[in-house]
C-alpha cells in the first residue's frame, strides 16, 4: 500500500518503510528509501543537515608551514615573552566564576536535553483515544519553548569550553 501524508503521527503508526522524495530546490538530492518511522527520519535529516552546515561553515585548515617557516616561528615564540593570561579573550584562562558556570551549563544542557527527549517520547506515543489533540498542542508548545533555552545554554557552554 502506498500512502502520501505530512501527518507525522499517521506515518509513524502506519508505515514501516518510507520513500522520501527530494525537494524541488535541491537538484543533487536523490530519492531515499528509509526503514523506520517518520520521526526517526526527521531526526536523522535534521542532524545530517546540521553536520553539513557545520562542515560548510568551518574555516579551511591552514596550509602546513614549510620547515624554515616553522623554525622561525618557534624561535620567535621562544624569544618573545607573552604576558600572563594572554592578550586575547579566547586565550584567557577561565575564571573561577566561569569554571562554575561551565559546570552548571553542562548540567543544564543535559537536563534540557532529557526534558526535550521526554516530551518527544510523549509526542511520538500520542494516542488520540487516550489524549486529546489539545495535549499534543501543549507538548509541541513545550518543545518549542525549550529550543531557545537549549540553544542559548549550548552556545555559552561552547564559548566557555573552547577556552577551558
Amino acid at each position: 500500500m502506498i500512502c502520501v501524508s505530512h501527518d507525522r503521527y499517521f506515518l509513524d503508526k502506519v508505515c514501516d518503510r518510507l520513500v522520501v522524495l527530494p525537494r524541488a530546490d535541491d537538484p543533487k538530492a536523490e530519492v531515499l528509501s528509509w526503514s523506520g518511522s517518520f520521526s526517526e527520519y526527521l531526526t536523522w535529516r535534521d542532524e545530517t543537515e546540521a553536520m553539513r552546515l557545520a562542515a560548510a561553515n568551518a574555516p579551511p585548515p591552514p596550509p602546513p608551514p614549510s620547515a624554515a617557516a616553522a623554525d622561525a616561528t618557534a624561535a620567535a615564540d621562544v624569544a618573545e615573552e607573552k604576558p600572563a593570561g594572554g592578550s586575547s579573550k579566547s586565550g584567557k584562562a577561565l575564571s573561577a566564576f566561569e569554571t562554575r558556570e561551565l559546570a552548571r551549563l553542562e548540567a543544564e544542557v543535559e537536563e534540557l536535553s532529557e526534558e526535550q527527549d521526554a516530551i518527544q517520547r510523549r509526542i511520538n506515543k500520542f494516542d488520540p483515544k487516550k489524549n486529546g489533540y489539545s495535549d499534543l498542542e501543549e507538548w509541541n508548545a513545550e518543545l518549542e519553548a525549550l529550543a531557545p533555552k537549549m540553544e542559548k545554554a549550548e552556545e555559552r557552554w561552547l564559548e566557555l569550553a573552547e577556552r577551558a
